[in-house]
């Protein structure tokens, strides 16, 4: 009998190691959860991207790049007061925690506390150091909170030469919106610069396909409300479509301005009909009763 219980004690000792390792196995890594965050917020699907983090948190409670990243999408959906909590929560774990930090600046400059933000800014710089991540959010408080332009822009610029190769295309299309953003509401002079600038970085070889759609619906926007030129504006929607490839937030967003822009050429019949037909092919960007 002592033999028999101490086989069966054997067995439920290996098989509760199994059972354990096996559920290590199904935890997904640290690398695989901010990959699927990047991708879900590269779509502006904070929500989803709220759901990985909240899991990943499950799995990996003191990864503070995790509590920072949830705090960062709670703040995209509105939600301020479970964001700082996130962000406390990171510098409980590490009080150097620039990220966290960088997140209270933020959060205070979207509640228009500027005062507070500008503390935690020089806070965060202090950690950070030459970050682009420090100079992108810092640059859209100077324009966004302060109106100051000039500083925004050099904030941009030191972003642009502290990122990687990979990371630049997408701080000078930050860039680019800034600048079509300040040409449509305080200064129309600057909107060749803004096109040129554009038109440069449609030539750069690195620029991903879906960034280079992005700049054309930026172009697109700037003939339509700076140039009224409605055709050119036109054909760089359609520039734009081939290279959204299965983003639909993307499509959509360039169907809308088509839309616009049809609607100043005085569209015929028939444009209104491939328009419609466009979206219905698209079968993710919702009815065509719409556009009527």
């Amino acid at each position: 009998m002592d033999v028999l219980r101490r086989f069966l004690a054997v067995i439920a000792a290996v098989w509760l190691t199994i059972s354990a390792a096996s559920a290590a196995e199904k935890i997904p890594s640290i690398s695989t959860y901010q990959e699927q965050c990047m991708t879900l917020e590269a779509g502006g699907d904070y929500a989803g991207a709220e759901k990985i983090y909240t899991q990943a948190l499950v799995d990996y409670p003191t990864y503070t790049a995790f509590l920072v990243g949830r705090g960062e999408t709670y703040l995209h959906l509105g939600v301020p007061k479970k964001a700082a909590i996130d962000f406390n929560r990171a510098l409980a774990l590490d009080d150097r925690c620039g990220m966290a930090v960088l997140g209270q600046a933020t959060m205070y400059a979207l509640a228009g506390q500027m005062r507070q933000a500008g503390q935690k800014f020089a806070e965060a710089h202090k950690i950070l150091g030459e970050s682009p991540n420090f100079y992108l959010r810092r640059g859209q408080y100077y324009y966004q909170g302060m109106a100051d332009f000039p500083h925004a822009l050099a904030d941009l610029d030191k972003a642009i030469a502290a990122a990687s190769d990979e990371q630049k295309p997408y701080i000078y299309v930050r860039k680019l919106s800034m600048g079509y953003a300040y040409v449509t509401k305080y200064d129309k002079s600057h909107a060749d610069a803004v096109r040129e600038a554009a038109l440069w970085l449609l030539q750069q070889e690195k620029v991903p396909a879906e960034l280079k759609a992005k700049v054309h619906v930026l172009l697109a926007d700037l003939y339509k409300n700076v140039y009224k030129d409605y055709r050119e504006g036109f054909r760089e929607t359609e520039k734009a479509l081939p290279l959204a490839g299965d983003n639909a937030a993307l499509q959509a967003e360039i169907f809308q301005v088509q839309y616009e822009l049809l609607h100043h050429l005085n569209m015929t019949r028939a444009e209104h009909k491939a328009l419609q037909a466009s979206l219905r092919r698209s079968g993710k960007l919702g009815s065509s009763e719409e556009y009527h």
